[in-house]
């Protein structure tokens, strides 16, 4: 029985595999880009069957494009290489010149091929960024094979809708330079990133009444007790105070680190797959909760315990933010790690200038719960609007 039904699934699958082939597939698209002393020259290869997608005919309008009609789609496609193929040398964009359109032949049927120049490269240039924006919803192309030839050096890759961006050595790359580079790119999206910031300073907030509340004891105590006891006790309690706040940030701290370390690395490795969208919205929900649960009152115990869970979530923006800076084509496993230390750094940064700024007044009771309710007012209401942005957008 079983092998009889084998049987019946492999004619079935043989009798539906023409239907298929006749429904129309998305081909593949070519990307080579040739880096020499005189100039950048990009070629790019698209599918004939493709171009009624790619230049976004409309529907009625579609039909097969024969060769010698390429001709008269030849400025329109070179306006969308223009506008959708984006270089980028250590950060400087590039600006393509369109050069000549012919036809080609692929394994898979008919292109059409665009080359595009632009100005030699700086011969410091460490990294080609390559963002290819042939993508959306419905898959314009299947997937780019991209080619990089700089020098005697030459680098391969593949884009697809999840890794559009790519980010390829112009010459032998030092591992020691690839690391500051990530390590650096790392720190500068979290602090160009308030969301995740503004998660963090929220679940510290309830710990800064820790030290309040010590030095509100201490002086209770001192009215009953002589002057010299009286400033030793409240020293001692200063102390306790400012001690049991940065074992509360340590927690919070390690527990974000952990939990969006570990999420960080399942989806740049494509292990977990979301849509960027519902992450970008999960994660103003997480603030929206964590600033409810301030304004509950309490002194936040639990928050690691937030920042273990919502964090796993900010892992997942994280990685779309090292996805949007170009994952390394080489010495991906440290770089991912070396970004991940720089976002590390980064947030350290920020806990420190915070605790800094807010150290003369955590002994007044007062002041500190002013900071905690409409600290965690203003962070609700930044959230409610990136949430609707998110969810309108």
């Amino acid at each position: 029985m079983i092998l009889l039904r084998q049987l019946c699934h492999a004619l079935l699958f043989t009798l539906l595999l023409p239907l298929t082939a006749a429904a129309h597939q998305s081909g593949n698209s070519y990307l080579r880009i040739s880096s020499t002393e005189t100039g950048v020259s990009v070629q790019i290869d698209f599918a004939v069957r493709d171009l009624n997608s790619l230049l976004q005919i409309p529907p009625a309008q579609q039909k097969e494009i024969r060769r010698h009609e390429l001709e008269e789609l030849r400025d329109r496609l070179a306006a969308l290489v223009g506008e959708s193929l984006t270089l980028e040398a250590d950060g400087d964009p590039l600006s393509l010149t369109f050069q000549s359109q012919e036809v080609t032949v692929h394994n898979d049927g008919l292109y059409v091929r665009q080359t595009h120049t632009t100005a030699a490269l700086p011969s410091s240039a460490a990294y080609l960024l390559v963002r290819y924006g042939f993508f959306n919803e419905e898959e314009k192309v299947a997937r780019a094979f991209l080619k990089l030839n700089s020098g005697p050096l030459e680098s391969t890759s593949v884009l697809d809708p999840r890794h559009a961006v790519q980010r390829l050595p112009l010459r032998e790359i030092a591992l020691a330079e690839a690391l500051w580079t990530y390590a650096r790119e790392g720190a500068l999206h979290i602090w160009s990133g308030p969301d995740h910031l503004l998660f963090l300073l929220c679940l510290l907030l309830p710990g800064l009444g820790l030290a309040a509340a010590r030095g509100a004891a201490s002086s209770s105590e001192s009215t009953a007790s002589n002057a010299p006891a009286a400033s030793a006790t409240s020293a001692s309690s200063a102390d306790s105070g400012l001690r049991a706040v940065g074992i509360y940030a340590l927690k919070v701290v390690t527990a974000f680190t952990l939990s969006h370390s570990i999420t960080l690395a399942a989806a740049a490795l494509d292990w977990i797959t979301l849509p960027d969208k519902l992450i970008e919205s999960a994660i103003e929900a997480s603030i929206i909760a964590s600033a409810l649960l301030n304004l509950r009152g309490g002194e936040g115990r639990q928050s690691w315990k937030l920042a273990l869970g919502f964090g796993l979530i900010h892992g997942m923006g994280f990685a779309n933010g090292l996805r949007e800076l170009g994952l390394s084509s080489s010495h991906f496993i440290e770089t991912l790690v070396a970004f991940n230390l720089g976002v590390e750094f980064g947030q350290l940064v920020v806990v420190l200038v915070a605790g800094l700024l807010l150290w003369p007044v955590l002994s007044n009771e007062r002041v500190v719960k002013l900071i905690q309710r409409w600290g965690s007012i203003g962070i609700l209401l930044m959230a409610c609007v990136w949430l609707a942005e998110r969810v309108l957008g």
